[in-house]
């Protein structure tokens, strides 16, 4: 949120949970950051009102990506770009999971599937990274979309 809103008039940030992004906002005084309830941004964030939309770490965890989907190009406007940073979910990223303790499997996708269905949804590659290396090293994918038209 800090670095976006040095770029930006607006942002809109949105979680299931914000109190913890209000404290951030308050003690970092973000005064063009609105936090948003996942129940509200339909009702807060008008069509075609968003130049980008950036979901980091988030979209591997929805049930219904479509819809989420649909949203995003409802929102964007005609040259907005959506930008994602997605796990692999590959070995290297399992192995560094287990190391740092986490168990248990709560991701519904990965970055490949993701990837799919966003062009499905219509949107555009622009770029992609696989980071920290190509192939099986990737651990993630950071991906720019843009919605053509």
């Amino acid at each position: 949120m800090g670095e976006a809103s040095q770029h930006a008039q607006r942002v809109y940030a949105s979680d299931l949970f914000v109190d913890a992004a209000k404290i951030l906002v308050n003690a970092w005084k973000l005064d063009n950051v609105t936090l948003v309830a996942a129940d509200d941004v339909s009702r807060t964030i008008l069509e075609s009102s968003l130049d980008i939309i950036i979901a980091g770490e988030v979209l591997e965890h929805l049930d219904d990506l479509n819809q989420t989907l649909s949203f995003f190009r409802n929102r964007l406007q005609p040259q907005g770009r959506l930008l994602i940073s997605v796990p692999t979910e590959g070995a290297l990223y399992r192995c560094g999971r287990r190391m740092a303790g986490f168990h248990g499997h709560y991701h519904v996708a990965n970055a490949a599937s993701i990837h799919n269905d966003i062009l499905n949804a219509g949107f555009k590659t622009e770029s992609l990274e696989k980071t920290p290396g190509p192939g099986p090293f990737a651990i993630y994918w950071i991906v720019e979309y843009s919605v053509p038209q």
